[in-house]
């Protein structure tokens, strides 16, 4: 636990010290709180100290808060065949987090990885700032509360931002593109700043299920009743099967490579 200086308050001797609030609260017995230290103009003293005497009618008490440890959990899943070294994975996202206070790693399983934090801001921004990844492969994220087997956790879904190319200049709208995105994943906003004519493509942020092949485009009818594709773009992207689209293997472990016995194409992608 860390002694954290919360604020300070007059009291008069003559009764029972109390420790109270800005607001008057009165904060004996709770455990988030103790009369850490007195101190007036003329020294300070540990009042539970053997022989310390209340020297004077007015002092200052200190009152300490007590940072009770609290934990904000990032449980990992590491979409990779390889082992993990929990020292290598502190070293890449030590200096990509910035976590305020640091954090701890506790393995939770040969892929799964629990990252502890005493800062919930820290949580939050990591958690806003998906997708991640471990030496190129995916590394999918939950928030955890140690009140359920880690085991039960889904681990199916990470937030990426997605471009998309080729639309025509009238059909840059945003309900276009969230007509687009939602049948392949949940759409939660769009970068204003790609929307409209100026740009030459749009930006998305959409949820995407890990489990499921990536979507490189899709035909978009248009009213005049010609047809167009639209590419899509995925910012920060780590390794995938470019034979199948999916994440958790590359290339030459895909059954479609191997079965194939090294006669596919690249057309073939």
């Amino acid at each position: 636990m860390k002694l954290v200086e919360d604020h300070e308050i007059s009291t008069n001797l003559g009764g029972d010290l109390k420790i109270l609030n800005r607001d008057g609260k009165d904060l004996n017995g709770d455990g988030k709180y103790q009369l850490y230290q007195i101190k007036s103009d003329f020294g300070q003293g540990d009042p539970s100290s053997p022989g310390f005497e209340y020297a004077y009618s007015s002092l200052t008490v200190i009152v300490i808060r007590l940072a009770i440890s609290q934990e904000y959990i990032i449980a990992a899943l590491f979409i990779t065949r390889r082992a993990l070294n929990t020292k290598a994975v502190a070293r890449t996202f030590k200096p990509l987090w910035q976590a305020e206070r640091g954090f701890k790693i506790q393995r939770e399983g040969d892929h799964k990885l629990l990252f502890i934090f005493d800062n919930q801001e820290d949580v939050d921004r990591i958690l806003a700032n998906e997708p991640w990844s471990f030496d190129k492969s995916l590394v999918v994220l939950q928030r955890y509360d140690r009140n359920s087997p880690i085991d039960e956790l889904s681990f199916d879904k990470t937030d990426f931002w997605v471009q998309v190319h080729n639309i025509p200049i009238k059909y840059k709208a945003k309900s276009v593109a969230k007509d687009i995105f939602e049948s392949i994943g949940k759409v939660h906003r769009l970068d204003e700043n790609s929307e409209g004519g100026g740009g030459s493509f749009m930006r998305i942020r959409v949820t995407l299920d890990v489990y499921q092949p990536l979507c490189r485009g899709c035909v978009i009818k248009l009213e005049e009743g010609g047809k167009v594709w639209v590419n899509f773009k995925f910012d920060h992207l780590p390794n995938i099967c470019y034979w199948c689209g999916y994440f958790d293997h590359i290339d030459k472990d895909c059954d479609l490579w191997i079965q194939s016995k090294g006669t596919l194409q690249h057309a073939s992608q």
